[in-house]
């Protein structure tokens, strides 16, 4: 099927997991992807990420912001912070979050969807 990420047409809790292979970087609201994502997720659920980020930690330096609005109009924003996506869904528990290249500018993250009855 073929929707918008953001505003996915499925019921709650439909998927037992998720991939986000490379997406939350060039949707134009990453933090409604992730949202949706979440709420199509069963409870014990998981969501597993792989895709760019700018280092939580790091400072966003003037010719980055300016370097990240060149890109983002080719498509993909290289200034996207995951721990600022992630606070839309603060029950997420975060199993694996883990450097995967480019000094942490990529990662993978493995989220997991508490259980209800937890």
């Amino acid at each position: 099927m073929e929707m918008d990420a953001q505003t996915l047409q499925f019921p709650d809790s439909s998927f037992n997991a998720v991939l986000l292979n490379l997406i939350l970087s060039v949707v134009p609201d990453g933090k409604k992807c992730l949202q949706e994502a979440w709420r199509v997720l069963r409870p014990s659920g998981r969501i597993a990420i792989f895709d760019k980020f700018l280092p939580d930690h790091s400072r966003l330096t003037f010719s980055r912001g300016l370097l990240g609005g060149l890109i983002r109009q080719l498509g993909t924003d290289p200034n996207r912070r995951f721990g600022e996506m992630a606070k839309i869904i603060p029950e997420a528990i975060i199993v694996i979050d883990e450097s995967a290249m480019l000094h942490g500018q990529y990662r993978a993250i493995l989220l997991k969807k508490p259980n209800i009855s937890s």
